[in-house]
Parts: C-alpha cells; structure tokens; sequence
C-alpha cells in the first residue's frame, strides 16, 4: 500500500506540475497578447489634437514635431538661413513643385533650392528665407 502511494505521488507529482505550467504559460500569453494588444489600441487612441498659439490674424502657429499632417498650424516653425527662429506658411511649403520661377531660384553645387520667407509669429514681418531642396 505505501509502494502505491509512493508511486501515485511519482505520477501525479509530474502531471500536477506538468498542468500548472501548461496553464502558467497558457494564461500567461493570453494576458500578455492583451496587453499588448490593448496598449498598441491606445497609442491610436491618446492622440490629442494640438492646441497652437493665435496670432492677431486669427492664425495659428507652433511647432509640427508629433502632429497629424491634417491639424499643421498656419504657419509652422523654422530655422531662417541667418539662424533666426521663425515661421514658414505651410500652404508656402506644400505648394513647392519643382516647376518654379527662376526669381526665387538658388543652385549650389547640384542640388536646386526654392526659398520661401521666414516670418515673425505675426505672419506678416518676414525675418528670413528658408531653403527648400527640390531635386
């Protein structure tokens, strides 16, 4: 009779360990594809449309770094070729083809540049040019 037990505890002792691991990983992985599966949803979902700054003519203006192409601001920041921090229009820069008039044409080397005006967040007083390369 104790040789029985003995064995029964041998088989059942495996089995038992056998099962809870089984169901460790089991469960384990469903949790874990859940998670994941609910945190990539919500990186979709925490996108908050940005709130940029007005300026006297009712535009708006601010940085485009994390921002839906289709909530840009009016005007988006840049570097002028002098180094001084502005604003391009974006409708200045989406409307860059490389058809262009040969007044705002600048070669150097290979490449060819159209320059539009940096403005200050007024959109109005123009502090410099900034470079767009469209070849």
């Amino acid at each position: 009779m104790e040789n029985s037990k003995k064995l029964t505890k041998r088989i059942i002792a495996p089995i038992f360990i056998i099962l809870v691991l089984f169901l460790g990983i089991f469960f384990g992985t469903q949790i874990m594809i859940l998670t994941f599966a609910s945190d990539k949803e919500s990186i979709h979902d925490d996108y908050k449309k940005p709130i940029f700054s007005i300026n006297e003519s009712g535009q708006t203006y601010g940085f485009t770094s994390g921002v839906r192409f289709e909530d840009f601001p009016d005007l988006m920041a840049a570097e002028a070729t002098n180094g001084k921090q502005g604003y391009i229009y974006v409708s200045d820069w989406l409307a860059i083809k490389p058809s262009f008039s040969d007044g705002n044409k600048k070669d150097i080397d290979d490449l060819t540049f159209i320059a539009i005006s940096v403005y200050e967040s007024d959109g109005k007083t123009i502090i410099g040019e900034y470079l767009i390369t469209i070849n």
